[in-house]
């Protein structure tokens, strides 16, 4: 139940995101709503159930991104929950701040993972106007977009998980 509240809400983020982005005209830095789910879930859910979880929503994401091949985001979105699920035991957040640092730093490496990715399994990914000089650019700015809506996303996981699981106390303090 809880991951398949995190899934469909992750969509309805996605799903407002996409069109209101192209709307204003700011899709090239726009906030990484499912990395910033991703990090969440590896650091709040047990492995078996985390990864299904972060596939479907990798999957989400790869479906609201054109022109990359499906299952990038994906492998990005795995390599990041997997890394959270190594850091949980060590790793507490605390308050926004410190969940806007953990979200920068991981959005900077999804970048780098991204191109990595994109370089081993995309054979146009250096011709052209895009591939790794275009994310390469947008990594700090999308990384600095992203950070603060990190804040506000572990504040709504927070909230949908307290109402999904019914379990007293809380990540986010």
């Amino acid at each position: 139940m809880r991951g398949l509240a995190f899934i469909l809400l992750c969509f309805l983020l996605l799903a407002f995101e996409s069109p209101l982005l192209h709307q204003l005209g700011s899709a090239r830095y726009a906030p990484d709503l499912a990395l910033v789910a991703a990090i969440y879930i590896g650091l709040t859910t047990p492995f078996a159930r985390g990864v299904g979880t972060v596939l479907a929503i990798g999957l989400l994401r790869d479906a609201f991104t054109t022109a990359t091949p499906v299952g990038l985001y994906m492998e990005v979105l795995m390599m990041v929950f997997l890394i959270c699920q190594g850091l949980s035991r060590r790793l507490v957040v605390r308050g926004p701040v410190g969940t806007m640092v953990i979200v920068f730093g991981f959005s900077l490496v999804a970048s780098i993972a991204e191109i990595v990715l994109s370089l081993i399994f995309v054979r146009t990914f250096t011709q052209g106007e895009g591939g790794p000089g275009l994310i390469l650019v947008a990594m700090v700015p999308q990384a600095l977009v992203t950070a603060p809506f990190g804040a506000a996303l572990f504040w709504l996981f927070d909230r949908v998980d307290r109402l999904v699981t019914r379990a007293p106390g809380s990540v986010f303090s």
